[in-house]
């Protein structure tokens, strides 16, 4: 098997899947054996497709675009596109036939030598004449009628809240402005300005941000309050900065309603629901809420500061001697946030006494109940699981994302936070006090029963809440 097309990251997450276990040495592998292992680290179906399959014509009207892109189309949907894919770890592809066609995709693994074949066989194929049929709507999600006559800045953000988005992008390239959303973690195409329009929509969005017009060459950043046409009010968080194409703006759309809730509504497990209420009960001491920009911090914070608020106890804490204080640290997982404060001059001892609840947390997609599909776990999924110590029984029924036209073709609605907390016990906290290594503290909280965002995640998976490919993410 010919490995040289695939990155060594790549090769070395196959080597070190549990799919591979058993297969022995990479180099050694048939291509069957690498893609099928590829088709486990991705979550993509594997197959072989033949000629009867493919659409042939949709291949020969976007010939140049496909062979560049080295993949074949099989199936056009009126809100998806289904291709061949043989070099999954190839992101610009993905991005390339979602600029392209600014449709959902969903891809169909299979091998090289199954590519070339069906490519040999569309170098024989004679595609149909032509068709004169009335020019197809674009973008996917809205139809382009709707924008003529309308504000279109406030009109892309009134769009974007209609779809529950978290961002929106505006981006140049040559010919054209790109409007993306970020819904639930995906970036999905919505249609294309022409680089007029593009001008006009960021002039409009600068004066709303009070931002300088005649600027086009700085960053420039803001924030700006937006009440939109069905009485609803957003905040934004805008940040505008000049590429090679012209200038691109990202916008963050805050809406503090939507993180309106009680910690019941946190879906927080039982056990991690009881520490929360204790630690939070404490008038002294820290609590840290950790994790990767978009996992979901601000939300748990504002929900339990909400909280204090409705139960009177947040006055009564800052009055005395000893505050309690909630922060947020950028680090992988909950214990790791010991070796930062470590690293930054935090004395031991300060450590011991003030840490009273730290938490780490991540985001994953919710399974579309539309479309998700059942399977069996698999044997490697199970030893995983073994590992810990999470019961499943062979057969048991798990499921996967698929994609259709409730979730935008992403096989998601919505996501769902996954938690890790550290709580130290007090054989941990005699430990934090001493010059020990980090390491024996992770050990000894691991024996007090710590666990990682990965044990949640896949106690999810396992209900049929997530897939396994973002499960498994988790333990990267």
């Amino acid at each position: 098997m010919n490995l040289l097309n695939a990155p060594r990251e790549t090769i070395e997450q196959i080597r070190s899947h549990p799919a591979a276990r058993n297969l022995g040495s990479v180099e050694n592998w048939s291509e069957e054996q690498f893609y099928a292992v590829l088709a486990h680290a991705y979550d993509l179906p594997f197959r072989r497709i033949t000629m009867a399959e493919i659409d042939a014509n949709a291949f020969h009207r976007h010939q140049a675009f496909f062979i560049r892109n080295g993949q074949i189309p099989i199936k056009r949907l009126p809100d998806m596109l289904v291709v061949t894919e043989c070099e999954p770890w190839d992101k610009k592809r993905l991005q390339d036939l979602l600029q392209e066609f600014e449709l959902g995709i969903k891809r169909v693994l299979i091998t090289q030598r199954n590519y070339d074949e069906l490519l040999g066989g569309l170098s024989r194929y004679k595609p149909e004449a032509p068709r004169i049929v009335e020019p197809a709507e674009t973008p996917v999600f809205f139809p382009n009628a709707a924008w003529e006559n309308a504000d279109v800045f406030h009109e892309i953000v009134r769009r974007a809240d209609l779809m529950r988005a978290s961002d929106i992008h505006l981006e140049p390239s040559e010919g054209y402005v790109r409007i993306r959303f970020r819904v639930h973690g995906n970036l999905l195409v919505q249609r294309r300005l022409t680089l007029r329009e593009g001008e006009e929509v960021i002039k409009s969005l600068k004066l709303e941000a009070r931002l300088l017009a005649s600027s086009v060459g700085t960053f420039q950043s803001s924030r700006v309050r937006l009440s939109l046409p069905h009485g609803k009010t957003l905040d934004l968080r805008v940040e505008v900065f000049p590429t090679v194409d012209g200038e691109s703006v990202v916008m963050r759309l805050l809406d503090f309603k939507s993180i309106d809730r009680t910690l019941e509504q946190l879906n927080l497990p039982a056990e991690y629901y009881s520490q929360l209420l204790d630690s939070i009960s404490k008038t002294s001491g820290l609590v840290i809420v950790t994790g990767p920009t978009g996992s979901g911090k601000t939300t748990t914070l504002y929900t339990v500061l909400q909280h204090l608020n409705s139960k009177d106890k947040l006055a009564v804490a800052a009055a005395e001697t000893g505050h309690l204080v909630f922060t947020t640290l950028h680090t992988n997982n909950a214990i790791e946030t010991l070796s930062r404060l470590d690293r930054l001059g935090v004395d031991r001892y300060q450590l011991q006494t003030l840490i009273r609840l730290v938490i780490a947390q991540r985001l994953v997609g919710v399974l579309c109940p539309s479309c998700k599909t059942g399977r069996e776990a698999k044997e490697h999924e199970r030893q995983l699981l073994n590992q810990f110590n999470i019961p499943c029984q062979p057969g048991h029924i798990v499921y996967e994302k698929r994609g259709c036209t409730r979730c935008n073709g992403v096989g998601t609605i919505g996501r769902t936070a996954v938690y890790s907390f550290f709580s130290p016990s007090e054989a941990v906290r005699e430990l934090m006090g001493t010059d020990c290594p980090i390491l024996d503290i992770i050990r000894k909280a691991k024996e007090g029963g710590f666990k990682t965002v990965l044990e949640h995640a896949l106690k999810l998976w396992l209900d049929g809440t997530a897939s396994f490919s973002e499960v498994h993410a988790l333990a990267d």
